[in-house]
């Protein structure tokens, strides 16, 4: 209905589900897996009439509070592995009904620029910025990149108070 209701008022609109950074194995109390909620509204999309949507991801690394992240393992997706994301979303059951591979924006990720065991570590932000936008200009299925508000102290996205 929301993909009708918006196509109504713009032909060429496009449907986006919104998805945060945990990936796999975290299913429960508040959080969800990523992976399972694209396999379950694929899975309702395709037996309701099967429109084209995709995915809005949130590439936050791990932990919020340091501007590098370190991801080995597939717990969380942050722009160190992105891939992870447009490699499962090639997979042929997931595509558009006209076979192409669903379109993927990073709608919000950001990195602090205070770390609480470094301290001021703008250059690290400025260099998680840099690499992220070279990671998304790399990967043919990222539509765009948005950079979100970071704050000292790691909190992230919509935030109040001076950017820092």
């Amino acid at each position: 209905i929301t993909s009708q209701a918006v196509k109504s008022s713009c032909a060429h609109a496009r449907v986006f589900m919104s998805l945060d950074m945990y990936w796999h194995g975290v299913s429960g109390g508040t959080r969800y897996d990523g992976k399972e909620l694209i396999d379950y509204v694929n899975t309702y999309m395709k037996a309701e009439g099967d429109i084209e949507w995709g995915v809005a991801f949130h590439p936050y690394g791990n932990p919020l509070t340091e501007a590098e992240w370190c991801n080995d393992n597939a717990i969380f997706i942050s722009m160190e592995n992105i891939s992870v994301l447009t490699g499962y979303l090639c997979k042929n059951g997931l595509r558009n009904p006209d076979g192409s591979v669903k379109h993927v924006i990073l709608s919000e990720q950001g990195y602090t620029s205070h770390s609480f065991n470094q301290g001021n570590v703008e250059w690290k932000q400025a260099a998680a910025l840099a690499y992220a936008y070279y990671v998304t200009e790399a990967n043919p299925y990222i539509d765009c990149n948005e950079r979100s508000r970071c704050e000292a102290g790691g909190r992230c996205g919509n935030t109040s108070g001076p950017l820092v």
